[in-house]
């Protein structure tokens, strides 16, 4: 089947699940429809109205989001999650641009695109109406202007992508990186110099990159005021969410913030040493334009996996990456399908104790901390078994 034809299936089998939400959404006590589309709604009816979208409390998101789902008010309800489920389908087609950029075969770029394009997860999550379809679209459209080397592209699809979310500013580092030519016989001093050295086009991409967040940010701010500021801004970064997530912090984080608030506080800093010191690892690590996929993905798995806060639309984060590193991977497709069920399994068996908690209202707390941790051994595994199956070259590793 020619891949146009994939493309158009895919958005087919989205719109179903679209209309399937909405069957379930009326007759089932668990509701299909994100909340947080709710909240993407109600912010859109206030920017309708001549208000400011932070009107609608829980709304921490840019304000263009607002903007751009005014037709949820103006045509359908339905439009924000058709739109999400375009961005989705988008995603998949830059996945096999990039890919045949690279080189690979079609064969191979077919199938990393069928990774994304059939999965569930990014499926269901785009067509419940969540928002993340967005943000896995800029990534791939900044891996895209990297590809072609267009450094002023690259920095403002980057900087708008950090603009709409704080987390890709993980890949600064590496992003900056990629301009790089390094020699593997140098010594770790002299491959700093390479690296850090602003040529022509870090230099440009550095400045359409602060450009590309600086400039949506200050319209923001223009259009919102403080609000914008200590809603969108301040608050991500001084977030406290002991609600029940997938984080092996989440049952100590909950019982400090009963106990201590400073003891809370600590381990909110432990949790961000570790996941930075992680992510510049990586970033030193693996610096060839080539290898950027692969240190994006170690990047964010390693973020969400240490992360204080964890729900299952950040996983989008780094499967939207898989795809892209599959192809340097030397493992057997029976390997990737146990690792994957594990995953799965892993997931599932914190689910099940989540479920009785949040709908059935009993104390499960024991149980999904015990969950949480065993999914965070299980991220933690598939991390080093990724990179353990990466296919390096022997001076590549003598590099590293």
């Amino acid at each position: 089947m020619n891949i146009k034809l994939h493309f158009a299936f895919a958005l087919l089998l989205r719109l179903i699940l679209i209309l399937f939400g909405c069957i379930q959404d009326t007759f089932l006590e668990v509701k299909y429809t994100d909340i947080d589309y709710f909240v993407f709604t109600d912010a859109a009816r206030h920017v309708s109205e001549g208000s400011s979208p932070f009107k609608r409390h829980t709304y921490r998101y840019t304000p263009f989001l607002s903007y751009l789902l005014l037709p949820n008010i103006w045509i359908s309800e339905f439009y924000g999650k058709i739109f999400f489920s375009m961005l989705d389908i988008f995603t998949s087609m830059l996945m096999y641009r990039v890919q045949k950029q690279a080189g690979f075969a079609t064969d191979i770029c077919r199938l990393c695109t069928f990774l994304w394009l059939y999965n569930p997860l990014p499926m269901v999550i785009s067509t419940r109406g969540n928002a993340e379809s967005m943000m896995t679209f800029l990534i791939l459209l900044s891996i895209y202007f990297q590809q072609v080397r267009r450094p002023l592209m690259f920095g403002l699809v980057y900087g708008i992508s950090v603009h709409f979310k704080i987390y890709p500013c993980i890949y600064a580092l590496s992003f900056y990186f990629t301009f790089s030519s390094t020699n593997l016989t140098l010594s770790s001093w002299q491959k700093a110099k390479a690296l850090l050295y602003p040529c022509q086009e870090k230099i440009i991409f550095t400045l359409s990159s602060l450009f590309g967040f600086a400039f949506p940010t200050m319209i923001s701010f223009v259009l919102c005021g403080n609000e914008y500021v200590n809603e969108a801004l301040l608050y991500h970064l001084i977030r406290k969410d002991i609600r029940h997530n997938f984080s092996p912090y989440f049952y100590l984080l909950y019982l400090s913030e009963l106990l201590s608030p400073k003891l809370s506080a600590f381990l909110s800093f432990i949790a961000l040493v570790i996941q930075g010191l992680l992510i510049i690892l990586v970033s030193w690590v693996f610096v060839s334009p080539q290898m950027l996929p692969v240190s994006m993905f170690l990047q964010t798995f390693i973020f969400v996996t240490f992360n204080k806060v964890c729900t299952s639309q950040y996983f989008l984060w780094y499967l939207c990456l898989l795809p892209l590193s599959f192809p340097l991977l030397e493992i057997s497709m029976t390997k990737l399908i146990w690792l994957f069920f594990i995953w799965c399994l892993g997931q599932g068996l914190w689910l099940l104790p989540a479920y009785y908690l949040e709908f059935q209202g009993e104390n499960t707390f024991i149980l999904l901390c015990i969950a949480g941790l065993l999914f965070f051994a299980i991220n933690v595994s598939i991390i080093c078994l990724f990179i353990k199956y990466l296919k390096l070259s022997d001076k590549q590793l003598k590099n590293k």
